[in-house]
């Protein structure tokens, strides 16, 4: 009998003669039978050349540096940790993340060397992310593709290299880049049907002004004793900088490089992927506006019950229009729910025990119970989540279109588009009537914020942005206005609003939504990771407190999230991402010190 198998090294087929169970062992290539030693003795490494696909013929040892690398990486782990004082230990832990950052740098130019010069051939792998999956080393995905576009991104290269802006942003940086790379430098002298000079000069001295002022929640003017305005220093700074990027030589891809490296040394990690996509869509609206056509055609919504009877199964895809109106009134009645205080004291027992409150393990609506009590979401498949199979009206709406074009006639909406438009209306009607009620002194409504340059369609100019920070396209922007108040806001170059003060206790809804523009509806809290969110509620905090001067100023308020409010009322002193420090009773003075790993400055 002959028997097939493959090579799991080279994915070769082998043929032989199929000999007896028991000699089986007697038949494993000797230098196969372990895998290569990924940290071997310091000076030594299992890789070496191959007298064939997957076959090592010698060992050839590391380089000198590498070998004192893994001798210091050696001693470092048999280092006793409790022993060390707290300062001393903190410090080193603090030196070790940093070093470990310096070393996947290291290991990203030593990825990119092997896939360069196809290094990968001499071990007997296809290519480098099949030679790196042979090394089992559980790297994050995408770090193959990041290496090799880095070596086409040098300035993005040399910002990672020398600090000043984190893998993470590199990872966000490069992948714009690769997007946008597509549509400039044409010979047209156009992108994405704009002229190019024109887009990059709003987006890299507006568009990144903007959300770089957006990320410390604005910076006001300076006011002299005559009472003339001025703009703060760094402002201008920051302006003058951007016009130079705009302006300076290279072609569009380098310029637009080097503005989202300015973007990347001023907004924080968390927020920066939100940012670089407004910029995108800033640059490419056309784009935009073909995802949300794409969407439109796509909606759909089916509403079907469980066959074993236990409960309805709600299905489908929202355009952005609907998606925001679901937004909007769902985080209003999740700020309403009355079992919030419930959901806190639960949470604040699972951590005592040093659990995670939101491992779904602990939730206990996921499902029925499974082993030892815990929950467990309804598999994929199980019988209460199937649904009837699709039929002729339940077909993509891009078919639709192609039916009615072929046709001539105008093809009814299908089942799931017709749910999905009165389930988009029914949201419209009650946020119109105000059935959602009222969170924050102003009743749940769709906010969509949107500059003057892009009502006047001025290219590179930033896409309206809707509550939940999702960009809107300029279709969807004049379906809304024929039926909407406005509110004008006058801000200025820093980002602020002209300075406004009144009597009351608590911010005004029209404070809010400037307190919003300002700040992107991010906690102002340095560090502090919330943003638009359907569960994460923010308030408007004056400082100093309205019960001490009884005046409520709008540049002394301060956009908080629940969790970062009450610490501030449980006596912490916080810093702010404008580097100032907020205690109980208002700004600190003398200020608080600054903390161990300050925060940059802005700008």
């Amino acid at each position: 009998m002959t028997m097939l198998a493959v090579d799991a090294w080279s994915s070769r087929p082998l043929f032989w003669d199929a000999p007896d169970p028991s000699e089986w062992d007697e038949l494993l290539v000797p230098d196969r039978r372990e895998e290569p030693v990924r940290w071997a003795t310091p000076g030594v490494t299992g890789l070496g050349n191959s007298a064939g696909p997957g076959l090592v013929s010698e060992v050839v040892p590391v380089s000198p540096v590498v070998a004192r690398l893994q001798a210091a990486v050696q001693e470092l782990r048999a280092q006793e940790l409790g022993a060390q004082p707290g300062a001393q230990a903190l410090a080193d832990a603090r030196a070790v993340l940093l070093a470990g950052l310096d070393l996947r740098l290291a290991g990203l130019d030593r990825l990119a060397d092997v896939d360069r010069r196809a290094l990968h051939d001499l071990d007997g792998a296809t290519s480098t992310s099949s030679w790196v999956a042979r090394l089992d080393l559980d790297l994050p995905r995408g770090d193959v593709v990041l290496a090799r576009r880095l070596e086409r991104l040098p300035q993005v290269r040399a910002a990672l290299g020398s600090g000043q802006i984190t893998l993470g942003a590199a990872r966000v940086l490069q992948t714009a880049l690769a997007k946008a790379s597509r549509f400039l430098d044409r010979p047209d002298g156009l992108v994405d049907e704009q002229p190019q000079e024109a887009v990059l000069q709003a987006v890299i001295v507006d568009g990144v002004r903007q959300l770089a002022l957006q990320a410390v929640g604005g910076v006001p003017d300076l006011v002299g004793p005559d009472g003339e305005r001025q703009h703060d220093l760094r402002v201008v700074a920051l302006v003058d900088e951007l016009q130079t990027v705009a302006d300076g030589a290279g072609s569009g891809k380098e310029r637009l490089e080097r503005g989202l490296l300015v973007l990347a040394r001023q907004v924080p990690a968390v927020a920066l992927p939100g940012a670089v996509g407004l910029l995108m869509d800033a640059l490419l609206p056309q784009q935009l506006q073909d995802r949300a056509d794409r969407a439109y055609r796509d909606r759909c919504l089916s509403l079907t019950r469980n066959l074993d009877g236990s409960g309805w199964h709600l299905r489908g895809d929202l355009d952005l229009l609907a998606g925001e109106r679901l937004f909007v009134l769902l985080q209003s009645e999740a700020a309403r729910d009355d079992r919030n205080p419930d959901d806190t004291i639960a949470a604040q027992q699972l951590r005592a025990q040093g659990l995670d409150p939101h491992d779904p393990a602990h939730e206990g609506c996921l499902g029925p119970p499974g082993p030892a009590g815990i929950h467990r979401r309804p598999a994929r498949g199980d019988v209460g989540d199937r649904e009837a199979g699709p039929t002729v009206a339940d077909l993509p709406g891009d078919l639709h279109s192609m039916a009615a074009s072929l046709s001539g006639c105008a093809v009814p909406r299908s089942r799931r588009q017709r749910m999905h438009d009165a389930f988009s209306n029914l949201l419209g009607r009650a946020l119109d009537h105000g059935l959602a009620g009222t969170a924050g002194k102003a009743t749940a409504h769709l906010q969509v914020t949107v500059g003057l340059d892009t009502l006047h369609g001025a290219p590179g100019s930033l896409p309206a942005v809707a509550a939940s920070g999702s960009g809107l396209p300029g279709s969807i922007v004049e379906r809304l206005g024929c039926n909407s108040r406005l509110t004008r806001l006058l801000l200025s170059l820093g980002g602020k609003q002209l300075q406004h003060s009144h009597t009351g206790r608590t911010a005004t809804a029209a404070e809010r939504s400037a307190k919003a523009l300002e700040t992107g509806r991010r906690c102002q809290v340095a560090g502090c990771s919330r943003g638009p969110d359907v569960l994460t509620q923010t308030e408007v905090h004056p400082a100093p407190p309205w019960a001490e001067t009884g005046v409520t100023r709008h540049d002394d308020s301060v956009w908080l999230c629940t969790t970062s409010h009450d610490q501030l009322h449980h006596g912490h002193v916080l810093q702010l991402t404008d580097g100032r420090w907020l205690g109980p009773d208002g700004w600190p003075d003398p200020p608080a010190p600054p903390p161990l790993w300050p925060v940059a400055p802005p700008f």
